[in-house]
């Protein structure tokens, strides 16, 4: 049994049934599905009784002696579904606003702050083609969209299929925040709130880490500051950074769907013990991050002409496609039936 070719051909005309002297709209598409540019040739041959209509042809040439319409050329490869993480201080220009001076508490914790995590019931927001009315804040620096409770210290590279999975990252690391206990050795503290502009246009839940230490460093040389603005209502979603002291390892910094089969990294380090080596740009206080899902993307080639029907009977279009990226040929074929006025 072979393989699908990885360059898919489709044909189609409307109507499949007109009367002689009438007309029928084609069109064709040839579409990549590869991850890398296919070079292709196409080829219909116009059967005998029906006539290319001159002027209507695009995305081909055409030889009128072997009545064959023709391309050649390159198909751009298919490009996965992605997200993109970019810096965007205009998209929230106000930055890391510390929440405590909008008069917003910190959430609470135990006796120990380590390894935890709560969810806030929000307004309906939007995120990768799904809506959501809640979010779960883990202390270990990420969101769970949605209600799912996944506690995890160790740090993945995005996409994984390991739980946890639909995240936002915007400091994912082992970190430990202050507790209840006067002997806890964790530091800092984390909160959450709807945030409204001043012109009343736009009501953030924003999500906030601050000054939380990597778990087993001194809070006065490891801390951390960094916030999720969520827009309610919509779809926009921003992390914004505010005092950090130098990165730890084991650190992501990105966004992940809800399966864990798409995702990116702003930056990450999976390596425990040898210091910030990850790939990516670290943020830094002031940095201001967006995030946004992307699309598949493909590139088809579209082939369109119209033909008129000269001799009433059956007849076939028939479309052949090869290329460089798979063995044989593909055909699609049309059936074009022509009746007598």
């Amino acid at each position: 049994m072979s393989a699908a070719p990885n360059v898919v051909l489709a044909q189609h005309c409307a109507p499949t049934a007109f009367a002689e002297g009438s007309n029928t709209s084609c069109t064709i598409f040839a579409t990549n599905n590869s991850t890398a540019n296919a070079n292709i040739q196409l080829q219909s041959t116009v059967p005998a009784g029906l006539t290319l209509r001159p002027g209507t042809l695009s995305g081909a040439s055409y030889d009128p002696g072997t009545r064959q319409i023709r391309y050649t050329g390159t198909l751009p490869a298919y490009r996965p579904a992605s997200f993109t993480i970019a810096p965007d201080p205009a998209g929230l220009p106000f930055g890391f606003v510390p929440l405590a001076t909008l008069g917003v508490k910190p959430s609470p914790c135990g006796n120990v702050c380590d390894e935890v995590a709560l969810t806030y019931k929000t307004a309906q927001f939007s995120f990768n083609g799904a809506n959501y009315t809640s979010v779960t804040m883990v202390s270990n620096g990420y969101l769970i969209l949605g209600d799912r409770v996944v506690v995890a210290p160790d740090n993945e590279e995005f996409p994984s299929t390991t739980t946890p999975n639909n995240v936002i990252a915007p400091y994912w690391t082992d970190l430990d925040m202050r507790g209840t206990l006067a002997s806890d050795p964790g530091g800092g503290a984390w909160s959450a709130g709807n945030v409204t502009s001043t012109n009343g246009s736009t009501t953030w839940f924003v999500a906030e880490w601050k000054d939380v230490p990597r778990f087993g460093r001194d809070p006065a040389v490891s801390h951390h500051s960094f916030q999720v603005w969520i827009e309610l209502g919509g779809e926009r979603i921003h992390i914004a950074y505010g005092p950090n002291t130098a990165a730890e390892d084991r650190l992501t910094v990105g966004a992940e769907n809800a399966d864990g089969t798409i995702g990116a990294n702003y930056y990450v380090d999976t390596v425990e013990g040898d210091g910030a080596r990850g790939t990516g740009t670290l943020p830094v206080a002031g940095t201001i991050l967006s995030i946004t899902p992307a699309t598949a993307q493909r590139s088809p080639h579209t082939i369109t002409f119209v033909l008129r029907g000269d001799t009433p009977g059956s007849y076939r279009l028939s479309t052949e496609l090869r290329a460089n990226s798979f063995d044989g040929t593909n055909i699609a074929t049309q059936p074009l039936t022509v009746s007598a006025p």
